[in-house]
């Protein structure tokens, strides 16, 4: 009977009309090492529309296909054939799409920096090389919030030998420059709708970059440096973010004009009733992040059997357990080693019924 309650209680909350209300993006919105989200690609995108910026928007992007299916994974970056490149790092990042390439971050309370990226043998050159970004480049600051504005300037260099000829000059080896500047402005907060259904409250960033890209040869003689060829350019993009989920739900890239998406893509993650509902006030855990063992208090308004269970960002169950309890505090613990590293719900439904959750990582 529990379980029924249970079960009509979440499709409510998943069917009931959410109300949007502005949200504040932290590090804890951002995945742990382990963390696996699948990415839906479209690459020819029409009749979809990056919205407004404001308050209380409501974007559509239910229209995206998914052209191409890709995978994200945050790995520990002392894994990494790169660990020696980027000693600081606290995650790493490698995409099915870009076997073999993984890039770098340092993920803190502060913000999200990304240092480098691992580039493997075969893409410039028989060997592998390490991309660092001096200084590095900050897509995001904590806590996030809507009208926030941030810019940088960013470069990164790498040089490999090669046999270059230009007629009639040869070269040796080649490098390549380039000097990002980017400007960012989380210009509107609202509902989003993917082919995923709709996530009542997210933040959308709105990030201008301006790149130039200088490449140089190595003249075998005279043995100098050259200029060969500089290209500038400028790109328009719109991300989307929400709490809970641990990667960004949506992102379009605009065209030349700036006008038009002229692709975009959206994590195939579910909105949540549980993630979207407001963590219940009656209910502690710690420690969060965990490692082993999670202990949670719960106030509860008349003894019986509890139902206690953990769903994962998909609201799926990966843990279920039942206690009895005689009084109206509650004191327990929850063995959580053999989860997979990631961000999770514990959802508690006493005997009347009614459920409690909150959010905690798993380390």
């Amino acid at each position: 009977m529990k379980k029924t309650l249970y079960s009509t209680f979440i499709l409510l909350c998943l069917g009931m009309a959410p109300v949007m209300a502005q949200i504040t993006v932290t590090s804890a919105d951002f995945g742990a090492v382990g963390f696996t989200a699948a990415i839906a690609n479209d690459t020819l995108t029409s009749n979809v529309s990056a919205g407004s910026a404001g308050t209380a928007q409501t974007y559509h992007l239910d229209s995206l296909h998914a052209d191409v299916l890709d995978t994200v994974t945050y790995v520990n970056p002392a894994s990494t054939p790169f660990a020696v490149d980027f000693p600081s790092a606290n995650r790493a990042r490698v995409m099915t799409s870009a076997p073999g390439t993984y890039d770098y971050f340092i993920i803190g309370p502060a913000n999200v920096q990304i240092i480098g990226e691992g580039i493997p043998a075969g893409v410039f050159t028989s060997t592998s090389l390490a991309a660092h970004l001096t200084p590095p480049t900050i897509p995001i600051t904590f806590p996030c919030n809507y009208l926030q504005h941030d810019t940088g300037t960013s470069h990164t260099s790498i040089q490999f030998d090669t046999l270059l000829t230009i007629t009639p000059l040869s070269f040796d080896s080649v490098r390549i420059s380039i000097t990002t500047h980017y400007d960012i402005t989380y210009d509107g907060w609202g509902s989003l709708s993917t082919p995923m259904g709709t996530y009542p409250n997210t933040l959308r960033q709105r990030q201008l970059n301006h790149e130039t890209d200088s490449i140089f040869g190595h003249l075998v003689a005279p043995p100098m440096w050259t200029p060969l060829q500089v290209v500038s350019d400028s790109s328009l993009k719109y991300t989307w973010y929400a709490n809970y989920y641990g990667y960004s739900m949506a992102e379009v890239n605009m065209d030349s004009t700036f006008n038009n998406v002229s692709s975009g893509s959206y994590s195939k993650i579910a909105p949540s009733g549980i993630a979207a509902m407001n963590e219940s006030a009656n209910l502690n855990i710690y420690p969060n992040p965990v490692s082993n063992v999670l202990h949670f208090n719960f106030e509860t308004r008349k003894s019986g059997n509890i139902d206690i269970r953990v769903t994962n960002i998909l609201g799926e169950s990966v843990s279920e357990k039942q206690i009895a309890v005689e009084t109206l505090h509650v004191t327990s613990l929850l063995d959580v080693k053999t989860l997979t590293p990631g961000i999770y719900f514990i959802n508690i439904s006493d005997a009347d019924g009614n459920v409690s959750a909150k959010k905690f990582v798993k380390e």
